[in-house]
């Protein structure tokens, strides 16, 4: 059996605090072994199905691993929360459109008071900050640490698409 590595693309865009794009990356993911056998499961067995997607902020230099849970990244990863808000944003996906969807149109942003430095991101089924349970579907480490002054902030569509070739 040939093996596929399906997962996220992160697009990382840091912005001045005047709304001026001072860089941009795009960044694929790892999507841990249960979030693939969720994909899997709730495709092609029925298995339930998750309906909210929260995307959340981690500041330590850890790389994810496929064995990741949200309870072993939590306590690797280091949950950055030090964005406006009280927890983590939730995705809006669009409808699914040409084997892809993205959040290219309506992008989460986390806007920072204070200057800190971002390692990576990831998306769970979990909204509440360093929650340890529910999901964790992909998550990503940044080539280079994001760091990110007071009054800027990181704007993050994430995409998903799979192709027929």
């Amino acid at each position: 059996m040939e093996l596929y590595r399906p997962g996220f693309v992160f697009t990382v865009e840091h912005l001045a605090a005047d709304g001026q794009v001072l860089s941009v990356e795009a960044i694929h993911n790892i999507m841990p072994t249960l979030g693939l056998n969720y994909m899997l499961g709730a495709t092609f067995k029925g298995d339930s199905q998750y309906t909210a997607w929260y995307l959340g902020l981690f500041g330590n230099s850890y790389a994810p691993v496929a064995s990741d849970t949200m309870a072993s990244f939590i306590a690797n990863a280091g949950e950055n929360k030090a964005y406006t808000g009280t927890a983590r944003p939730a995705i809006v996906f669009p409808s699914v459109a040409n084997g892809s969807l993205d959040t290219l149109a309506d992008p989460n942003v986390f806007s920072f008071a204070t200057a800190q430095t971002i390692m990576g991101a990831f998306i769970t089924t979990g909204p509440t900050w360093d929650a340890t349970t529910g999901l964790l579907v992909s998550a990503v480490q940044f080539p280079s640490a994001k760091s990110v002054g007071a009054g800027e902030s990181l704007r993050v569509p994430v995409g998903f698409a799979l192709a027929s070739v």
